[in-house]
């Protein structure tokens, strides 16, 4: 952990963090991506995620809706509204 304790929310955990992180470690693309998901607003059904590759910027930003989150329980990679892809699917 580049912090040594994990905040919780993701407080810190931006793209000001992963590029400092960046220019002391140098990676390669694909080396390490971030995926970093906003907490739900109030009143609204959504959340806001983006996705980040050190070494190229950003991959990737949307929305996915919480109706559709639940559809997941317990997990599956069948993403609904093309949220995303795993690499190789």
């Amino acid at each position: 952990m580049v912090l040594g304790w994990n905040f919780g929310d993701g407080h810190l955990h931006d793209e000001q963090l992963i590029a400092s992180v960046q220019s002391q470690c140098g990676f390669e693309p694909g080396e390490l991506r971030c995926i970093m998901v906003e907490s739900q607003p109030l009143h609204r059904q959504i959340m806001l995620w983006r996705i980040h590759d050190a070494a190229t910027g950003e991959l990737g930003r949307g929305e996915i809706a919480i109706a559709d989150l639940r559809q997941l329980q317990p997990w599956s990679f069948d993403l609904p509204g093309g949220a995303a892809q795993r690499e190789g699917a």
